[in-house]
């Protein structure tokens, strides 16, 4: 096959860091049949003229797109553009946006063929039949010829063994800096009627020897963080110990991130993550309720009471980040019940709490469900549900907004646990906090981390404790030698912390691998807060050459002066 017969394989991410590991895949099985395949990344902020150029000056006979929820639309403009300036271009469309409904992505594109499932088994022969000017026949196409539709059907690829890896130096060096997404296996056990992982049945692993050679060419390039796309990572105890046991002991900086089923975190798996280095592994789990009616009707029935107990122990672990998801909208959850997996669920006091929305995505069962409204475009998601109005949501939505804002960043943790224990919960604390923001004109976007500081001070309403609390937020987060007056200014003067550090003693108690230095250096590094939190005076020493690999925070050593 000649150059001039070049496919391109776009990708167009949600963000410049991500990658789409997707298109590499399909690279490699064209160039192993002796296709000519080139890769372009792109990402949906990027201008569409920009994007189009890039596309149009590789003279690709053939274009092929990933289609996802976040950039459907901007590809469908793409391809509209395309046939206006070259009609000799081929485009194929692939990826779980139009698998489903692929008349509509036919209709909307007017692309050549539509990829339906998984692109492996299809792609090659697809393509070279394109270029031949011959219709495919295989497993996986939609398309359409003299007025027909010819649909033969969703291609699964089920040994998952023969397909070549996409982690080459080809894909490394395109993707460098990024972050990587990385599959150990695909499908899922259960049967979520949110996700597209129950539109297959049943577990496919790729090889554990596989795997561990990925993750070692992964991590030659300097990754910082590795994504695992396995929805349940921890659903089978061997290959989960396996795979925990290899990333524990790799030479590497590189942050693991796993998806994994909180409830069926086991003895031995909570002891292999107890034992990572520090920062080594991130947990994303899903909770998405605690009603069990709910989480019945929505096809992922776990023991939430066990799943809390197992991510308290993580969060308590101290050596591993931990972001626990909550679902809005889920069948038979009323507003009350979401309040209270909401406040359950930040009890465990997690580092990140995601409250995500119903997408009603193509392909899953929840799109069958009745009297249910939801966005007519990309992402689908719910407006309304038979237990939850609009303004409802709209409600929840305020308050994931307020929690983003405060609350996952990490730099108010001391006075948010404090605040959240002065409410019914911490919900009611976070509707009343957006009541606030909005009756002193405080947008929920841009905010300033001045302002951000300035606002949870007028929030507490003069309570001294919850200002105390919030000023050792702001001494752990920054480098904080003048503390603003509306956090009460410095409590201890510059002569006094530098008389502390001039004292052998205390280097030799507290600092002791800079028992040798000068208190100069040593002032320049440090600060001291002294607070009262309702039960005494705390005397801390914060050290700003020190951040935690978990919360990013700088480290506060009690101290007695």
């Amino acid at each position: 096959m000649s150059d001039i017969d070049k496919v391109l394989l776009a990708a167009i991410n949600s963000q410049y860091i991500h990658s789409n590991t997707a298109v590499y895949y399909m690279r490699e099985i064209l160039v192993a049949v002796g296709l000519s395949a080139e890769v372009k990344s792109f990402n949906i902020n990027d201008e569409k003229h920009d994007i189009l150029r890039r596309i149009i000056y590789c003279r690709p006979k053939v274009v092929c797109f990933s289609c996802y929820i976040w950039n459907i639309s901007m590809i469908y403009e793409l391809c509209k553009d395309i046939q206006k300036i070259d009609q000799s271009i081929k485009i194929i469309l692939g990826g779980p946006e139009v698998s489903y409904e692929p008349a509509e992505a036919l209709d909307k594109s007017g692309a050549d063929l539509i990829i339906r499932g998984e692109g492996e088994t299809v792609i090659a022969e697809a393509v070279r039949n394109i270029l031949a000017g011959e219709l495919p026949k295989h497993t996986g196409c939609y398309y359409k010829t003299d007025n027909k539709i010819i649909d033969t059907g969703f291609a699964i690829t089920n040994d998952l063994e023969t397909i070549p890896s996409p982690f080459t130096e080809f894909m490394m060096e395109k993707e460098k800096g990024r972050l990587i997404y990385y599959e150990a296996s695909r499908g899922c056990p259960f049967n979520c009627i949110y996700c597209l992982s129950s539109a297959t049945t049943g577990v496919r692993y790729f090889p554990l020897d596989r795997v561990f050679s990925d993750i070692n060419t992964i991590c030659g390039y300097k990754t910082a963080v590795v994504k695992f796309t396995d929805r349940s990572f921890n659903i089978n105890e061997t290959r989960t110990l396996e795979i925990l046991g290899f990333i524990k002991n790799l030479d590497t900086d590189a942050c693991f991130h796993l998806e994994i089923f909180p409830s069926k975190l086991n003895e031995k798996i909570l002891t292999a993550l107890e034992e990572m280095p520090c920062g080594r592994v991130q947990l994303e789990a899903g909770i998405q309720s605690v009603n069990i009616e709910t989480l019945k009707a929505s096809g992922r029935i776990q023991d939430s009471q066990q799943a809390l107990s197992n991510m308290k122990r993580m969060v308590l672990a101290r050596n591993m980040h931990i972001h626990l998801d909550l679902i809005a909208g889920l069948p038979k959850e009323s507003m009350k019940s979401f309040r209270n997996s909401f406040n359950v669920t930040i009890d465990t006091q997690p580092h990140m709490l995601q409250v995500g929305f119903l997408k009603l995505l193509k392909g899953t069962a929840a799109r069958k469900m009745e009297n249910y409204i939801y966005e007519s475009e990309p992402p689908y998601e719910v407006l309304s549900t038979p237990w939850m109005t609009f303004f409802e949501l709209s409600e929840i939505k305020q308050v994931s907004q307020c929690v983003d804002m405060f609350y996952n960043t990490g730099r108010f943790g001391s006075y948010l646990l404090y605040m959240h224990n002065k409410f019914p919960g911490a919900y009611e604390f976070y509707k009343k906090l957006i009541e606030y923001l909005n009756n002193n004109g405080v947008s929920l976007r841009g905010i300033s981390r001045d302002n951000k500081y300035r606002t949870l001070a007028g929030f507490a309403n003069n309570d001294d404790i919850a200002i105390e609390h919030l000023r050792y937020d702001f001494m752990s987060s920054y480098r904080a030698k003048e503390i603003p007056d509306y956090l009460g200014g410095n409590p201890i003067g510059r002569e006094e912390v530098f008389n502390f550090l001039s004292d052998e003693s205390n280097r030799v108690l507290y600092l002791p691998e800079y028992v040798n230095a000068s208190p100069k250096k040593l002032y320049k590094m440090c600060n001291i807060g002294i607070f009262d939190f309702g039960t005494g005076l705390g005397k801390y020493l914060f050290k700003y050459d020190s951040r935690d690999n978990v919360t990013g925070l700088f480290a506060a050593i009690s101290i007695q002066i």
